[in-house]
């Protein structure tokens, strides 16, 4: 999977943009607010259907512009060229076509267009809330396993009408715990499976560091496990309690990834540099699952990646993403350290950007 070709008019800055990518890796050099970091923005609207940004989709287009524009010619592993566009109005919903052909769903164009976001704030990953790390497990088992997005939709839909009851006030049996019960210990199972497989990966990618001790990555299901029936009685036991709450206080939509070395929990024993490292390497073990499992490979977006990584850090993280064979969209301000990017991939191209322009 590789980009072609970047069209993008009314986007952020970018008034007309236009570049055509390597392969490999694409630096993107520029200064703050130059307009470098919207193109992965754009990239990541296009597969993802909003920003990496949280609560931005509405600054997306043009201060002076009342609708934007992303186009992408996109080669797959067979060599057909797709063409993927994505056009959003103000106040309107964003439309997507792949070939001319309209796509309502976003999750249509985000299977066929696999993209992996590395942020500054990547450490968030091991110091934030459940929800970052929720967000990160589903990504990739939304791509592995293909019946996830269904049984995912199925839960959320269950859990809405169990709480809408709930809130009701309805006393009498209640009429979604057993569908609830096995939707959520499917989730589990599935999560569960998946989670072990990504250790593996980064137990072996973390060995190439040193210093670290042994990960392990522990899921917690929201206090229901892979048994439905288990589950069952763990959401009967706490009627009395949701009843009170006004909601459904166990189930998946509470999971959890507990990280940790040598039994002690990762943000109380890693500093900021390590956990980006983790949080980076655990990023690249998802893309290489996908490129294992299913002969996918992901487009890799790296938005600032020096921010807590040491230099020696950073080489060898490069060396990595070029030996993954991945087509690799990054940013920077150093020129120093593009250099040094440079040196780690055998094809590149950089793109200088400022003022929304291409200099």
């Amino acid at each position: 999977m590789v980009i072609s070709k970047i069209k993008l008019a009314n986007f952020r800055n970018l008034t007309s943009f236009l570049v055509y990518p390597s392969a490999k890796l694409n630096l993107l050099q520029g200064g703050n607010g130059s307009g470098k970091t919207a193109v992965l923005e754009a990239i990541c609207f296009m597969a993802r259907g909003r920003s990496f940004r949280p609560g931005v989709s509405g600054a997306l287009i043009n201060l002076e512009s009342k609708s934007m524009a992303v186009h992408l010619d996109v080669e797959d592993s067979n060599g057909t060229t797709l063409c993927f566009s994505g056009i959003s109005q103000k106040g309107e919903p964003s439309l997507f076509q792949v070939d001319g052909l309209n796509r309502s769903r976003g999750s249509d164009i985000s299977r066929a267009l696999p993209v992996q976001i590395i942020t500054p704030d990547e450490s968030d990953l091991v110091f934030s809330g459940p929800s970052v790390r929720r967000s990160f497990l589903d990504w990739g088992l939304f791509h592995v396993e293909h019946e996830y997005l269904e049984l995912a939709r199925k839960y959320k839909k269950t859990l809405k009408q169990r709480n809408a009851w709930i809130k009701a006030g309805a006393r009498v049996s209640d009429p979604w715990l057993h569908e609830l019960s096995a939707l959520a210990a499917k989730i589990n199972e599935q999560r569960e499976s998946y989670l072990a497989r990504i250790c593996d990966l980064l137990r072996a990618e973390l060995g190439a560091f040193g210093g670290f001790g042994k990960i392990g990555l522990e899921y917690y299901g929201g206090g229901v496990g892979l048994d439905p029936n288990e589950a069952l009685e763990k959401f009967q036991s706490q009627i009395p309690y949701d009843q009170k709450a006004g909601t459904t206080s166990l189930g998946p939509h509470r999971g959890d990834i507990k990280i940790v070395f040598n039994g002690i929990a990762a943000k109380d024993y890693l500093s900021r540099g390590q956990a980006k490292l983790v949080s980076v390497l655990f990023a690249l073990s998802q893309t290489m699952l996908l490129l294992n499992e299913r002969s996918r490979k992901s487009i890799l977006l790296i938005d600032d990646i020096s921010a807590e990584l040491d230099e020696d850090n950073l080489v060898q993280c490069m060396e990595m993403i070029s030996e993954m064979q991945m087509q690799t969209f990054m940013t920077s301000s150093n020129a120093f350290l593009s250099a040094i990017f440079e040196k780690s991939f055998e094809e590149s191209k950089t793109f200088h950007v400022k003022h929304g322009q291409l200099i």
